[in-house]
Order: structure tokens, then C-alpha cells, then sequence
């Protein structure tokens, strides 16, 4: 489960940068971020049966329900990891960086 969570983050972090790169934190969409993260996680499943990795024999039913289940998981999890950074607090001494264009900050 631990390779299915971290090759699906791969995946969500690849498609996020690849489509989203150029836009600050608070400019992302929730929206568009859940499905990145639908799409990048529920692509794990077909990917490991289409490269080998899962048990011979593997039905294509359980296949498609992983993509399901993993798919779920990425949508909730990728708009829910924005909303926690979109909170977070800077430490004196930080800078804004990315945090800088906050509608509610007023910069």
C-alpha cells in the first residue's frame, strides 16, 4: 500500500507541476487540484498491471476497482494537502514566496 501512495503522489505532483506549475499556492483551483489527484492516483492500478507488477492472473474487475478506490483517495487527499499549506504559518525570518499573492492578506 506504502508503493501505491507514494507512486500516486508521483503522479499527482507530476500532473499538478506539468498543468498547474506557473500559478502561486493560493491561485490553484480545489477543484482542478482534486482531479489531478483523481487522475494521477487512479492511474497507479492500470500502471502496475500494465507493466507487470501486480499477480499474474490479476482479474481486470479488481483492476478497475483499485482505480476506484485510489482515485478516491487522490481526490480527497491532493485538494485536502493545498487546504493544510494554504493555512500554514510562516516562521519569523521566512519569507512569502508562493504565499504572496493571499487575497486575504491584502499584498
Amino acid at each position: 500500500m506504502g508503493v501505491y501512495g507514494f507512486v500516486s503522489g508521483v503522479g499527482f505532483g507530476t500532473l499538478l507541476s506539468l498543468k498547474e506549475g506557473r500559478k502561486r499556492l493560493f491561485e490553484l483551483s480545489l477543484g482542478r487540484v482534486a482531479l489531478w489527484g483523481l487522475l494521477g492516483s487512479a492511474a497507479v492500478p492500470a500502471l502496475m498491471g500494465t507493466l507487470g507488477l501486480l499477480p499474474s492472473g490479476t482479474p481486470v474487475v479488481e483492476i478497475i476497482q483499485a482505480m476506484f478506490v485510489t482515485g478516491f483517495l487522490g481526490g480527497t487527499f491532493a485538494p485536502g494537502s493545498i487546504a493544510i499549506a494554504r493555512r500554514a504559518q510562516l516562521k519569523p525570518g521566512e519569507e512569502l514566496g508562493l504565499l504572496m499573492d493571499d487575497p486575504a492578506s491584502g499584498l
